[in-house]
């Protein structure tokens, strides 16, 4: 098929997401995208966003602020062939909203069955059919408006296949609309082939155009999701025109899974952050009287963690407060953490502030590793306010990120941002968020081997006793230092050690503000309205 058309500048972006901030979100996703659309709008794109309901337009708080009204002309019902010879009915229905300029359609279910799907309050509950029904609702939505965007943009393989279909849909129509597929966490499952087939997803069976290294060429969309085993991550990559990772570690290795071939249409945009020093010093002196991390770390322990719904362990106060914080989920690293103890003395206390995820049995096993350590570990297991989880960060000693695996580690540059250095696993994307101050003189960090609580320990005390000489003044703790080459250091160059904050927040300043990002992203969307236009030309 010849297609007659492609943007030669990008307008209008569409973007299929399953968080959105302050609509719908767990865990960083949701903050993520909504960083790119607020830059998106200051740079005078219009955006639409699409997403399931997660049940939200059953909230009224979420109705007024999203200003959601139920779309009367708008239904698409249906039925679904299952692999078992079974019919499927379906009956999608569809609210629109705004915040500021930006638009907003979330699909709901106008019967039971598809209610209990698209409806559901947890954003990852059934998701496999929570974006089927989601590209079902999609595909009736393009026969609803006569509307079409100069870019699509979808996020991690649940967003990045319903956009991978809309692309799709777009070019048997004649258009080649630039898909940039935005990859934060490598987590997309297999499926056979009849999931996304036109029996039950709706894709249809043609044969697409994709990028092939050197030139596109024609493939058929079955064999293109069967060369992958059903891996949605991988065929999204395929068919998207640019594919946007977190890191340059992150794109390395999706290039390791797919091949050299894709790594013309690859890109990073690194996460910001709007945390702000002086904001949490202001909350500081307006409750405390002072914002002398030495005076009231401990106070702003006992004053607070009681709205932080602790869940695991106690802490007795006093000593060095060691910060962790993310998902419970044993890719986080918390169980290292805590098995770090053994090799630490009383004085050093740690708070996880954690968020359920639903992964029980890791939850457990944290439950059994923190009795051994009664007084000296906490985990916390809901989400607290912003302004309180800053000011953790803050007044700690040392953040510490001990993951196995991060595609990047935003709660590395958080806690920069509020000049806390911070103790790294030594792994791709982590890497890329600090500097080790062993290695450097302007270093923020301090990192340790992997899955090693004793090489952990060693980091953690070392650099929470610089903290703590820095912000105490009591410099006979240095002496205390147990890795060799930050004791030299910190003994015969304390005026340089002592800028370890200061150069924390100047580190993220430089390299990890929306400035950083609006660049990187606008280099992406670039790339991928060219990539669409070879697209167009075969």
């Amino acid at each position: 098929m010849f297609i007659i058309w492609a943007p030669p500048h990008i307008e209008k972006i569409w973007i299929t997401t399953f968080e959105l901030e302050d609509l719908a979100r767990l865990g960083g996703l949701g903050s993520a995208v909504r960083r790119h659309i607020d830059i998106l709008v200051r740079r005078g794109f219009k955006i639409r966003v699409f997403m399931p309901s997660h049940g939200r337009h059953f909230s009224d708080e979420i109705l007024r602020r999203f200003s959601l009204r139920f779309v009367e002309d708008f239904k698409c019902c249906g039925v679904r062939k299952g692999v078992d010879g079974r019919d499927y009915p379906y009956c999608i229905g569809a609210y629109e909203g705004s915040f500021g300029e930006v638009y907003v359609t979330l699909f709901i279910g106008l019967d039971r069955e598809t209610g209990m799907i698209l409806d559901t309050w947890d954003i990852y509950s059934n998701l496999p059919e929570k974006v089927s029904l989601m590209i079902r609702g999609l595909k009736c939505w393009l026969e609803h408006t006569d509307e079409r965007p100069d870019l699509l943009i979808g996020h991690d393989w649940h967003g990045g296949l319903a956009a991978s279909f809309l692309r799709i849909m777009f070019e048997k129509e004649g258009l080649s609309i630039p898909f940039l597929y935005f990859i934060h966490l490598i987590s997309g499952p297999s499926f056979p082939y009849h999931y996304i087939s036109s029996e039950w997803t709706g894709f249809p069976l043609e044969n697409i155009r994709v990028w092939r290294g050197w030139r596109h060429e024609y493939v058929d969309i079955k064999d293109l999701w069967d060369k992958y085993y059903g891996n949605t991550d991988l065929f999204n990559i395929d068919v998207a025109d640019a594919v946007a990772t977190v890191s340059y570690g992150y794109s390395k290795e999706i290039i390791g899974r797919v091949g050299e071939w894709a790594v013309p249409k690859t890109c990073v945009v690194y996460n910001a952050t709007d945390w702000n020093i002086d904001e949490v010093k202001k909350f500081l002196r307006a409750r405390y009287g002072s914002d002398d991390r030495c005076e009231i770390r401990w106070r702003l322990y006992k004053d607070m963690i009681r709205y932080a719904n602790p869940c695991i362990g106690h802490i007795e106060p006093g000593g060095f407060l060691i910060i962790s914080g993310g998902r419970i989920s044993g890719q986080k690293g918390f169980d290292i953490l805590i098995r770090s103890l053994e090799h630490l003395d009383h004085r050093f206390k740690i708070l996880i502030l954690g968020l359920r995820v639903g992964d029980v049995g890791y939850e457990n096993y944290l439950r059994e590793l923190a009795s051994k350590y009664f007084g000296r570990i906490l985990v916390t297991c809901n989400n607290i306010d912003k302004i309180i989880y800053q000011s953790f960060n803050y007044v700690a000693n040392v953040v510490v990120v001990p993951s196995r695996y991060e595609p990047f580690g935003l709660a590395s540059v958080e806690a920069q941002a509020v000049g806390t250095p911070v103790v790294l696993s030594r792994i791709p994307g982590l890497s890329e968020t600090a500097k080790d101050v062993r290695l450097d003189p302007e270093g923020t960090a301090v990192f340790f081997t992997p899955e090693d609580p004793m090489d952990l320990a060693i980091s953690l005390k070392s650099l929470a006793l610089i903290t703590e000489a820095i912000d105490c003044k009591d410099h006979s703790l240095i002496n205390e230092i147990p890795d060799p080459l930050l004791r030299n250091i910190a003994s015969y160059n304390i005026w340089h050690i002592s800028k370890i904050r200061e150069n924390c927040v100047s580190f993220v300043d430089k390299n990890f503000r929306d400035k950083n990002t609006e660049n990187m992203l606008l280099e992406c969307i670039e790339k991928s309205r060219v990539y669409s236009y070879y697209r167009s030309l075969i």
